[in-house]
Formats: structure tokens, sequence, C-alpha cells
């Protein structure tokens, strides 16, 4: 089994405010319904396009021995 450290952060409040407004002014106009399945295709769409995982080998750890770098 293999151990994954991964840190992921995000700044999603300005954009999550923004679909929120949006989705109001759909809702409005053509009811709820269109709302809530226009915020979930848009939600879906959104974290596929950009929440990506990379897993990447571990670097090498580089050591110094008698003033070289191995």
């Amino acid at each position: 089994m293999a151990n994954i450290d991964f840190t992921l952060s995000a700044e999603a409040r300005p954009a999550f405010d923004a679909l929120l407004e949006v989705g109001q002014a759909i809702a409005a106009t053509h009811g709820e319904d269109v709302a809530i399945e226009w915020a979930q295709g848009v939600m879906s769409r959104d974290v596929d396009l950009f929440i990506k995982t990379v897993v990447k080998p571990k670097r090498p750890i580089l050591k110094v021995i008698a003033g070289g770098l191995t």
C-alpha cells in the first residue's frame, strides 16, 4: 500500500458568491428547478476542470559528501 501526501488550497469564496448571484437571477427568471440544474452542471464541470490531483514520485534527497552532491 502506498502513502500519498498532498496539500490542497483554494480561495473559492469570490467565485462561489458570483455563482450564487447568477443562480438567484436564473431562479427569479426561470424557476428554482432550472437554477438547481444549472448549478449542479456548473459545479460538476468546474470541479472537474479546476481540481486535479497530481501525484509525482518524490525527488531523491541530495546529500553533501566530501563537498560534492550525490
